[in-house]
Order: structure tokens, then C-alpha cells, then sequence
């Protein structure tokens, strides 16, 4: 038996570590508690800290962990092979840890002395649940434990930040809510000195000695960009784009590095700014992406860039209700549209909308395409879909937010809360459209200048002479709204935009999109990070179908007296040779659909705050109090029917279970092959229809497709640590 080198305490750790590869022993180490998870990027330094391993060189991102036990903590690097284990949520703040294999790391550069912990094995022995917060507040750091360690930055690298764990485009901790208060005075500035961007925009090339002032208001505020690349030391690689104006007209001015964790919080649309000691140049941003906002406005092709040196520029957020009378300033301009408003309007209009939340979507991480540089393996976009309602239409509003649109400011989205959505997308989803009585489906998206506001008292008594704010808040308090959003859900898979019920529409509107052969789907579908969402295509055959009826109740149309059908009634095989044979083949896939995850949850005002914790994704530092039982809202999930369909390879000995919800109203005469393109779903005027439609009638219909090879497009997500959801969005016939 191999020897081992026992660590007791987080305080002998590095000496263990040190032993253990001096003797070339084992190391085996108590049980120590994760408190954090931060995330950030790779660049040079970090590689010269740690020294380049497991192909660090080629990873993008850096996970640091800080570790405890009863009295002492301290942080470790992971190394990048364990990077998996966070994005799949399976070692996070509160888990429970033995340390298996270490490297300790001096930076032989460095005059120091401080060396790092580099953890390459771990185990991951369970989950503790902080209740008193003493706990932390009274650990000490380790003696050994070096100056940057300490502090709350990455400890390895010169960012000064971190990014979220769950995505590159979201950045995390306090410093990027820092809040600069508004001034009411110029002080030693003068009236005469304040240009107007007008006259700025003339005279840029000659007025850099004169050091010229502005006041404007902000009319937009872009996305921050994050251009940090792994070759380059940069700590504070941003810039964030804002349309600026006064009564002359608008122009762009643009915060650089350090000014945005400095500023960009305070910044909002109609925040007014007094600069000074700024840079001027000929502008490169586009005038389309701003010309909604203009308007009237002229627009001047200038940028006016705020640094934080060479010169230092000065940006003070000025109170508005002390703008001197001699400053005349730009209100902001808006461009409301109702629900009914939206299906006559081009694709790809851009528009402010205002409803009441309906709907609250789960969040799903999109992949980015981040390997130009290396692996990210946060590299995901984080967005959901939500749904508004207003007095206009029956219909909703179908909104896709991005999380990045919603700021840092964690917005409590539920149903009921009334939102102010600006300068989003209008999706005109023609694909679909088979005749002149088919509805057209319209949904929205946020772009990179959208914001997500509340609409409470405060931002109505700024709106309020609006005609689309006035009547939504009217609207709130009338009988329809509330018998409206008293069927409200949160949460579970939703199947929108719709794809086309055609196998050639289907190809066009996917051709970006590879087919996944049998050989790989083991690997395609295994590989799948917390909350990712893929959409994936495979040829198959059908093997076995089984309508799930225990999840009817209401949905079933059907006169009580009728007999329960039996289970040959609502089970078929299609394929008795590899049905006989299934257990010598490789099987993918849940039997059965997770009702937390996979069903809406019915809402109700008791039960927003365990929905809301379920939504949310876990925390990355340890919180006091923090709990992860309590209310099962599975048991107040709204029962769907649904298909349950095993696919087998056309090559490969391997077998696909999926799940087709049926989530609305079928034609009268439907059949399967329509219900699985999705001309089965009575969404014309002409065609009448029930929830469920005829099982009997669908159920013998299956056996047309025996044989059969299919296109199929599923809809895959990973709700939790260990199961894949996978959803059949279209399957469409391609050949005998």
C-alpha cells in the first residue's frame, strides 16, 4: 500500500502538500468546506504564477476557490480539468471537500515569496448549510497564506475583477455596483466654459488646450464590452458606449477601462453628466445603432473618450433638479408599442414596450463562440423568456431577455410586476406561415442598448403622460388583468418560437445547425454544463411510443364515464426486434420528464420565494442562512401530457429516449406524424379543435411510422446535476 501524508488542518496544508511530493506520497486530507467560487481569465501573468499545466495555455478562464475549516482559510487554484466540475455544478460554495492531489507553485520571479496552491484531484463528500454567520467571520487566514491571497481580487493573474461563473459577459462583486453620488453644484466651473456638442463637434481638432466642459443627458446606454484576451495583461480590459445630448444635438461618448467598474453602474438613461479633461475623435460607432433614439436629433460623428489617465478625465453624475436654467437639456425619447401594435410592424423594428408579467421562464445558458482564443468554459450567454400582457390584445408579448440587459441589479421579475422594457427587438417568425389565416408569431428580444425596468411609482411619475404607461397602469387594477394573471406559471420548458411543420422549412431555418451522428450521441449528450441549452439534430428510426397519461387529468376531454385505457391502449413498439434487444444497447436518456424542472409551476404570491431560489442560479459565495430544501414545488406543477419516444441510430446499437409535451389544443383529426411536425396544433381560425384530441384515433396512426426515417430536433437542457432534458421540438419524415 502506497504511503499517504495526512493534513489535518487548512493551516498545515501547504507543508502537506510539500511532503507529499518530496516522499512521493499520497495525499489525503480531512474533510474542508467550500465557501467560494470566483471565476476569471486567463492572461500571461497567470501562466508564469502557476506555471502552464494540463493545458492551461489553452483555457480561458481561471476557477479560485477559497477553502476552511473549524479556524483557519485560504484560497487554491483549480486545476483546469476540474473546471468541469463547477460548470456542471457538481463543486460549488457549500460543498464539502477532501483534497486528493496538489501542487504548490512559487513564482520564482518574484521576490515574495508567496507561492500558490494548485488542487488537481478532488472529492466532493457532501453539502453543508451555513446558519450562523460567526462561522466565517472568525476564521483567520492561514499564516502562510501571501498578501494578494488575501485580498478580494484574483489571486494569480493582473485583472482586477471577476467575471460571473456562469457566463464571460456578466461581471461579479461589489465593485461593479458602485454607486457615485450625484453633485448640485459646478463649483469652479463656469456657465461660459460648457460647450455645446455642436459647437465641440466643429472645433474637436483645435480645442485640446482649452480643456472644454460638457453637461448632457444620457439618451442610451450600450452593453459593456469585455475584450480581455488570454496574450495580454489588461486589468481593466472594458469600454462601454453611451449616446449622449444636449439641445445642439447627440454624440458618443465612450468610458474606457478603469472608468467603467467606476461609473457604469451610476449610469442610467437620463442620468446627466458633467465632464471634463475627455478626449475627442472622429467616431467609428455606426449611427443605424443609435438612430432609433435620435430622432429629431442631429447626430455628430464624434466620440468623446473618458479615461482614467493620460488625461484623467472627470465625470460627475449632476442632480437633476439643480441643472442650471441656463442648461437646456434633451428629454428622452421613447417609441411604445402596444401588443396589438406588434404584428403590423416590420421585422426587426426596434421599440419600447410596457406590460405585466405573465410568465417567468427558467434561465438557460446559450454557448458562445469563445475558441478563437482557447476554451472558456463560462463562456455562455444567460437569457429566458418571459411573457407581458396588456389591455390591447389577448395575446402576450413573448420577450427573450439576456440577463446582461437586466444590469446587476437582480430585478424581481414575477408575475404581477409591471416592466418598462426599452429599445428591444421586434421578431417578425414568418417561417411558419402556411396561408392567410394562419396567426403570425411575433416575439421580442433585447439587443445590446436594452434596459429592463421595474414600473413602480417612481419611474410612473416620469412616464405617466404616456398613453401606453397610463393605460397599462389603469389596466392593472381592472377585473380582466387579474382573471388574466390568475392562471400566471413560472418556469418549466417552453417550445417557442415555434419551428416550421415542414422538413424543407425545418432545414432552412436550421441549416447553421449540424446533424449529430449515433456514433457521437453518447458524447453529444453526456457533455452538457448546469442549464445549458442546445438544439440538436439526428437521423433516426422510431422504436417505441408511450402516451403518459397520468399527466392528463384536466387536459382530458373525454366524458368521465369512460373506462381507464388499458396500458397496450397508450404504449406502442414500432421496432419488436431492437425492442427484444434493448438491454444490449446503449440507452440515452430519462425515462420520464423531471416535474421541477420540465412543468411549469403554477404561481401564487407563497410560493415566489422558493420559485424564485429554484430559478436563480446557486450562489458562488457561501451565504449565511443560505437553504436548499424546503417547499417541494413539484407538487404545485401544472400536469402536461406528454409522448415519451425512443429513437434508435441508423448506424450505431444505441437508443434515444425523448418527450413531446402536448401543450396545445390539437385538430379534431389529428394524427401523429402531424402532431410530431406540428400541423397537428389547431393555431389557424379554420380549424377547430380540444386539448388533447381523439387518443385512440392519434394512437393508431403511430404504426405509420414503422420503418420510417426521421429527422428529429430536439431541445436539450440540463436542469439539474445529473439528468439531460431532452425535448422533441419537430420530427419530420426524410426517407423510407
Amino acid at each position: 500500500m502506497a504511503a499517504k501524508t495526512k493534513c489535518e488542518t487548512i493551516s498545515s496544508l501547504r507543508k502537506s502538500i510539500r511532503k507529499a511530493s518530496i516522499s512521493k506520497s499520497e495525499l489525503e486530507t480531512s474533510e474542508f468546506l467550500i465557501i467560494a467560487v470566483h471565476r476569471y481569465l486567463n492572461d500571461p501573468k497567470h501562466v508564469s504564477q502557476i506555471g502552464v499545466i494540463g493545458g492551461q495555455g489553452q483555457l480561458l478562464d481561471v476557477i479560485q476557490i477559497t477553502l476552511v475549516d473549524t479556524t483557519h482559510k485560504m484560497r487554491a487554484i483549480l486545476s483546469p480539468q476540474l473546471n468541469k466540475l463547477v460548470q456542471t455544478c457538481k463543486l460549488q460554495a457549500g460543498h464539502t471537500v477532501r483534497l486528493k492531489k496538489c501542487r504548490l507553485h512559487f513564482d520564482e520571479t518574484d521576490l515574495s515569496g508567496s507561492n500558490v496552491v494548485i488542487v488537481e484531484e478532488v472529492q466532493v463528500t457532501g453539502f453543508k448549510e451555513l446558519e450562523d454567520p460567526s462561522e466565517l467571520s472568525s476564521l483567520q487566514w492561514c499564516e502562510d497564506s501571501g498578501y494578494l491571497e488575501q485580498m478580494y481580487i484574483p489571486m494569480t493573474s493582473s485583472r482586477g475583477y471577476f467575471t460571473s461563473v456562469w457566463s464571460t459577459m456578466e461581471m461579479y462583486g461589489p465593485i461593479w455596483k458602485t454607486t457615485v453620488p450625484a453633485v448640485t453644484k459646478l463649483c469652479d466651473t463656469k456657465i461660459q466654459d460648457i460647450y455645446s456638442i455642436k459647437d465641440l463637434a466643429k472645433k474637436w481638432s483645435t480645442v485640446k488646450i482649452a480643456n472644454p466642459v460638457l453637461m448632457v443627458k444620457v439618451l442610451l446606454k450600450s452593453r459593456m464590452i469585455h475584450y480581455a484576451k488570454p496574450g495580454k495583461n489588461d486589468k481593466w480590459p472594458f469600454q462601454a458606449h453611451l449616446l449622449i445630448g444636449d439641445k445642439t444635438g447627440a454624440c458618443t461618448a465612450v468610458l474606457w477601462n478603469a472608468m467603467c467598474p467606476r461609473f457604469y453602474f451610476s449610469i442610467k438613461e437620463g442620468t446627466v453628466l458633467l465632464l471634463k479633461k475627455f478626449t475627442v475623435k472622429k467616431s467609428f460607432q455606426s449611427q443605424p445603432r443609435f438612430k432609433p433614439r435620435l430622432q429629431n436629433t442631429q447626430f455628430f460623428d464624434i466620440d468623446i473618450n473618458l479615461n482614467s489617465h493620460h488625461p484623467e478625465s472627470e465625470v460627475r453624475v449632476f442632480d437633476n433638479a439643480s441643472i442650471p436654467d441656463e442648461i437646456e437639456l434633451p428629454p428622452l425619447q421613447y417609441n411604445f408599442i402596444t401588443r396589438k401594435q406588434a404584428g403590423c410592424l416590420p421585422n426587426n423594428f426596434i421599440c419600447d414596450i410596457a406590460g405585466i408579467v405573465s410568465y417567468v421562464g427558467r434561465f438557460e445558458r446559450e454557448p458562445m463562440n469563445t475558441d478563437k482564443f482557447g476554451v472558456d468554459s463560462g463562456g455562455f450567454w444567460v437569457r429566458r423568456w418571459i411573457q407581458l400582457i396588456d389591455a390591447s390584445s389577448s395575446k402576450p408579448f413573448y420577450l427573450q431577455i439576456y440577463k446582461i440587459a437586466e444590469g446587476m441589479t437582480n430585478l424581481d421579475i414575477h408575475p404581477g410586476v409591471k416592466l418598462v422594457c426599452s429599445h428591444v427587438r421586434l421578431v417578425q417568425n414568418l417561417d411558419h406561415l402556411s396561408t392567410s389565416h394562419t396567426s403570425r408569431l411575433v416575439f421580442l428580444t433585447t439587443t445590446a442598448e436594452s434596459q429592463i425596468s421595474l414600473l413602480n411609482e417612481e419611474l410612473y411619475e416620469e412616464l405617466k403622460e404616456k398613453p401606453v404607461i397610463k393605460r397599462l397602469w389603469k389596466w392593472a387594477a381592472a377585473q380582466e388583468c387579474k382573471n388574466r394573471l390568475a392562471v400566471s406559471s413560472v418556469g418549466g420548458y417552453i417550445n417557442f418560437p415555434p419551428l416550421p411543420d415542414t422538413i424543407d422549412s425545418i432545414k432552412t431555418c436550421l441549416k447553421d445547425t449540424q446533424l449529430v451522428a449515433s456514433g457521437d450521441w453518447e458524447n453529444t449528450f453526456t457533455s452538457f454544463n448546469f442549464r445549458e441549452y442546445r438544439q440538436i439534430l439526428v437521423q433516426a428510426t422510431m422504436v417505441k411510443v408511450k402516451f403518459n397519461l397520468e399527466h392528463c387529468n384536466s387536459h382530458m376531454t373525454k366524458k368521465s364515464s369512460q373506462k381507464k385505457a388499458k396500458l397496450s391502449d397508450v404504449e406502442m413498439t414500432l421496432d419488436p426486434d431492437i425492442y427484444q434487444n434493448e438491454h444490449n444497447m446503449m440507452s440515452i436518456g430519462s425515462g420520464h420528464l423531471d416535474r421541477d424542472i420540465s412543468f411549469p409551476i403554477k404561481y401564487s404570491a407563497d410560493l415566489w420565494q422558493a420559485l424564485r431560489s429554484s430559478l436563480q442560479f446557486p450562489h458562488t459565495e457561501l451565504v449565511a442562512g443560505q437553504q436548499t430544501g424546503g417547499t417541494d414545488i413539484g407538487e404545485h406543477c401544472i400536469k402536461v401530457p406528454y409522448i415519451s419516444i425512443t429513437w434508435a441510430g441508423l448506424n450505431s446499437q444505441v437508443l434515444l429516449t425523448s418527450h413531446l409535451p402536448i401543450v396545445h389544443t390539437l385538430q379534431d383529426d389529428a394524427s401523429f406524424l402531424n402532431i410530431l411536425t406540428g400541423a397537428a396544433y389547431s393555431d389557424t381560425e379554420s380549424k377547430a379543435g380540444n386539448q388533447f384530441g381523439n387518443i385512440q384515433q392519434i394512437m393508431s396512426t403511430v404504426k405509420d411510422c414503422a420503418d420510417r426515417r426521421f429527422l428529429v430536433v430536439l431541445d436539450c437542457y440540463q436542469g439539474d446535476t445529473e439528468n439531460t432534458e431532452i425535448m422533441v421540438n419537430r420530427a419530420a419524415l426524410t426517407g423510407s
